[in-house]
């Protein structure tokens, strides 16, 4: 598959979402509840909340439109996956790890899981529970591939029920309505594969397209316009709702909710159907967004720690200091990520130039 710029670009837009939710996450609290500035950033909150949804229908699609051109082997396709994620990913869980075991202030907070958890379950920090649930995803590809492309409907159907049972739990904990015999809180619902089984398979779905009629073609197009403005309305005012009523920022702005689905569902169809539109935009804005599309991993990785280092040196209040600390904490993740992956490059250089000759 010739690598497409606009899925790139697509990638550099969902990272910058996950960062900008991370930037508010941190500085919300400082402003009084209900304020302008307050509801304001919740506001960008829940509109960047397409981000990671359409990160993992990214990751289905892309899968799709290389497994159906060059089919691989089960094996060789979880090595390619496996040698592809988890170098990037253990070196960047132990630099997070040193990094706020011994930088103050976070020091301060001692990490509480064992060894195993972080290294297997993304415990080193907040965000990092992504690696291990899309990596379920991508061990269970080579089995839901052959059952999009031989029931499409029935099986994306499937894993909408099945996605949308974890949402009806997960409400009935936040509601106190059950209680299950394990944690499930924020971090564990993210970590579960099923939170996100329907946007993975959406994403393989839509790898498909070029089989649409122009007529379908159309119809999709206006059925994810629609969905993304109705479901960022709803998103939103559900959100204010659940501020209003009890105060719970985690439960008022959680990815595991009716709304979010609705919306990301619609962001996820607009951007693949409109992709190629995106390559209008000026040619090094093209560049730019591509660039960071291709690294968007390592920006994803480490850019909780580009967000710390902005916050000890830059005030997130008032409103207009926190769009600097918003605006440094994208070119600092970034430059942090350039850094991190230049540092791959000679690592891996040097690793080849050790290693004998195979011509001789």
């Amino acid at each position: 598959m010739d690598r497409k710029r606009e899925i790139d670009i697509l990638k550099a837009l969902a990272i910058a979402g996950v960062i900008l939710i991370h930037v508010k996450s941190v500085s919300i609290d400082l402003y009084l509840k209900n304020s302008s500035p307050y509801l304001a950033l919740t506001f960008l909150d829940q509109a960047m909340r397409f981000s990671v949804p359409l990160f993992v229908a990214l990751s289905g699609y892309t899968l799709a439109l290389s497994y159906k051109n060059k089919p691989q082997s089960i094996k060789d396709f979880y090595r390619r996956r496996i040698v592809r994620i988890l170098p990037y990913y253990f070196l960047a869980t132990a630099i997070i790890y040193f990094y706020l075991r011994f930088v103050p202030p976070f020091s301060q907070i001692k990490n509480p899981y064992p060894l195993w958890e972080i290294l297997f379950l993304g415990r080193a920090d907040y965000h990092l529970y992504f690696i291990p649930m899309i990596l379920s995803l991508y061990f269970a590809f080579p089995f839901l591939f052959p059952l999009v492309k031989k029931w499409p409907k029935a099986t994306l159907a499937m894993a909408l029920a099945i996605q949308s049972a974890i949402f009806i739990s997960t409400a009935l904990v936040f509601n106190g309505l059950v209680k299950f015999p394990f944690a499930w809180g924020d971090q564990q619902q993210y970590l579960v594969a099923l939170t996100w089984i329907f946007y993975f398979v959406l994403g393989i779905g839509l790898s498909n397209i070029d089989r649409f009629s122009a007529k379908n073609l159309n119809l999709a197009k206006t059925f994810g316009v629609l969905l993304a403005v109705s479901g960022l309305a709803l998103t939103i005012f559900e959100s204010f709702r659940i501020l209003a009523a009890h105060q719970n920022l985690i439960e008022a702005t959680r990815f595991t909710r009716f709304p979010v689905m609705l919306f990301a569902t619609g962001v996820i169809l607009v951007s693949v159907l409109f992709a190629k539109y995106l390559l209008r935009i000026p040619k090094f804005a093209v560049r730019f967004l591509a660039k960071a599309g291709l690294m968007s991993f390592s920006i994803y990785l480490l850019h909780t720690i580009a967000i710390r280092m902005i916050i000890l040196n830059v005030d997130v209040y008032p409103i207009s200091h926190f769009l600097i600390f918003a605006a440094a904490s994208l070119a600092a993740s970034f430059i942090l990520a350039w850094i991190f992956e230049e540092i791959l490059k000679i690592a891996k250089s040097f690793v080849q130039d050790l290693l004998p000759d195979k011509a001789h």
